[in-house]
């Protein structure tokens, strides 16, 4: 799963803090463009939190929102849609997203390589931890076993333009999961979502430090060096 490329490529890390969704989500629009333009650049690797918003991907269906929207809002969270892939997720203080927004020229053009490789991105990151992830059949994301079965613990979608991939994963470390009830997670009902929180209770590592370990791991899937962060 790891990439390989003659000489290593470098992509700088950007650690933006709490901001706003669409505030992440023009930078991700701005670096598409510059990329777009500059095929040999490789892209860059954003990490950020948000305030709380539920997000509607490009397959949401009205099933996937039993609550409307307005009720929604009126627990204070923004509803938006977007243009990535998959259907409703959430977004709020306890969650590390990350967005690598990356060149696929200089990674293979191949979009499934791409998810798969997010993915071993989350898995690596969870092992930190002593954390197994794993991977559902026919369904994106990670997962971890429970006695009653699996739950999501890192929700993920992209979109591309011009074969520059944006978007990307949601680990959730201490999000508070009542907030995942008022919608059908990434549109998949029977399956309940978690936290490392809790998994790990008060071993549950801070948002800082799932960045940094988040980082780390991305670097090694991708075969790349980072810069800052």
């Amino acid at each position: 799963m790891r990439h390989t490329t003659h000489g290593t490529l470098a992509v700088p890390v950007r650690r933006l803090g709490v901001i706003p969704y669409f505030e992440a989500f023009d930078i991700q629009k701005l670096t598409v463009a510059r990329l777009a333009g500059n095929p040999g650049l490789p892209g860059e690797l954003i990490l950020c939190s948000h305030p709380e918003v539920v997000t509607l991907g490009r397959t949401t269906r009205e099933e996937h929102l039993p609550i409307p929207p307005d009720a929604i809002r009126s627990f204070g969270i923004e509803v938006t849609r977007t243009d990535r892939g998959g259907s409703v997720t959430y977004h709020g203080p306890g969650q590390v997203v990350a967005y690598p927004v990356l060149n696929l020229s200089l990674f293979g053009k191949d979009l499934v390589l791409h998810m798969r490789r997010l993915e071993e991105t989350a898995i690596r990151a969870l092992a930190r931890w002593g954390l197994s992830g794993r991977r559902m059949p026919g369904m994106t994301g990670v997962w971890l076993d429970f006695p009653d079965g699996p739950r999501k613990v890192c929700a993920i979608g992209i979109a591309v333009r011009r074969w520059v991939a944006y978007h990307g994963l949601a680990m959730n470390v201490d999000v508070n999961l009542d907030r995942f009830s008022l919608f059908v997670p990434c549109g998949i009902s029977g399956f309940r979502v978690t936290s490392l929180r809790e998994r790990l209770g008060d071993a549950c590592p801070s948002c800082s430090e799932v960045e940094a370990v988040l980082i780390e791991a991305f670097s090694d899937t991708f075969g790349v060096a980072v810069e800052g962060g």
